[in-house]
């Protein structure tokens, strides 16, 4: 009976998770194991450097979270990293990347690590708790974080700091009056030339009816230059709210786009007048969207991938998905993401939204691949699952 149910099991797990067009699915070059014990925790974006190396987290045989340099080519490790002040401390979301830096970290602690050897480049310990996001300002080598500086309140009180990477003792670039939420500044140059910061920013209060916290939004414009309030206003939240990421907004041909709820919204950045909207019926905390040549992609937790004119809002196309997935990632005209709910990788056409397929690890197990970012280069695609690193070959 077991050599009659063997193969019936099979067939009816590889109706499941087959490609949806075996024929185009995509080749595996190399795979690379990356948690001999139990499975990687975190999910920081799979990072490429100078088209050599890739970076990915892993555990040791020990459990010690670890970040693994793997050669491109080969699979081969190249280096590993651990230097942590205490264990279990890698749980960035977005790091940063300039030239061979990577500068990570979470809870009070930053670390710099040069991706071309492994090598510690700097620790620093914070004296507040700051955030696992940190983005690119002005200069390619400054970047921005937020932390929560009110204590042990509970709600915290947030400030923006910059910091350098070769410098990284951080500099105060804002700091809430009260219990205010802040998301990820955009760092734009206006029309007059000056250097302001575009924040969304949530102001809380406690109703007195029920003790729950609410909030009120808002998009709010910061001038460099003199400390200076440039704008506030209304930020165009849905009326159900919905989950609005900590991510920052996006400037793309002199306007600023954010999701807002289960919405999207374009601002003008120099006068903080809303241009569109457009509504959904999910919110895309998990994936977020990116803007390619004029479109917003944008997968939203209704299960359904995006694509919207970037000057009117208007809906291209529309693509049956995951949910909620992995942020996208665009190279020679597809876009590829990982399902949060299926664990697949999937790949679909940028300009018409056709699927042109979707695969599971080779090794399927419970967790399929892991809902972090995928990068690519030069026809190959580089994505993780819970235990194995992967490159394969999409065209």
């Amino acid at each position: 009976m077991l050599l009659v149910l063997v193969p019936l099991v099979i067939l009816v797990s590889s109706c499941i998770h087959s490609p949806t067009d075996a024929g185009t699915s995509p080749a595996l070059v190399w795979k690379t194991p990356l948690a001999p014990r139990g499975v990687s925790e975190y999910q920081m974006h799979v990072i490429s450097y100078n088209r050599e190396i890739i970076v990915v987290v892993g555990v040791d045989s020990t459990g010690q979270q670890v970040l693994l340099g793997v050669d491109a080519n080969t699979g081969k490790e190249r280096w590993r990293w651990k230097e942590y002040f205490s264990t279990f401390e890698l749980d960035t979301w977005i790091p940063f990347v300039w030239e061979n830096y990577l500068v990570f970290g979470s809870g009070g602690r930053r670390y710099c690590v040069d991706m071309a050897t492994g090598r510690t480049v700097w620790r620093m310990r914070d004296s507040y708790t700051n955030g696992s996001e940190f983005v690119r300002l002005f200069e390619p080598w400054q970047y921005s974080f937020i932390a929560d500086i009110g204590g042990d309140t509970a709600v915290g009180k947030f400030a923006c700091f910059m910091s350098d990477v070769l410098q990284p003792t951080p500099e105060l670039l804002y700091q809430s009056d009260s219990m205010v939420g802040l998301c990820l500044p955009a760092a734009y140059v206006n029309q007059n030339g000056e250097k302001v910061l575009l924040f969304v920013e949530h102001d809380w209060k406690t109703r007195k009816d029920s003790g729950q916290l609410t909030s009120n939004s808002y998009l709010f414009c910061y001038r460099l230059s003199d400390n200076t309030t440039v704008y506030r206003v209304p930020y165009a939240r849905t009326k159900n709210r919905g989950l609005v990421d900590n991510r920052p907004g996006v400037i793309y041909n002199n306007k600023y786009y954010k999701d807002a709820g289960q919405r999207i919204v374009c601002y003008d950045p120099d006068t903080g007048r809303l241009i569109w909207y457009q509504d959904f019926p999910g919110d895309f905390l998990f994936s977020g969207f990116i803007i390619v040549d004029g479109t917003i992609y944008a997968n939203c937790e209704d299960t359904y991938l995006y694509a919207l004119d970037a000057e009117t809002g208007l809906i291209k196309w529309r693509e049956k998905s995951s949910g909620t997935s992995s942020p996208l990632f665009y190279m020679d005209g597809v876009l590829y993401y990982v399902g949060g709910g299926d664990g697949m990788l999937h790949a679909v056409d940028a300009a018409t939204g056709k699927h042109l397929w979707k695969i599971d690890p080779p090794e399927r197990n419970d967790y399929g691949f892991t809902p972090s970012r995928p990068t690519g280069f030069d026809g190959r695609l580089y994505v993780t699952s819970w235990t194995t690193a992967y490159c394969y070959r999409v065209r």
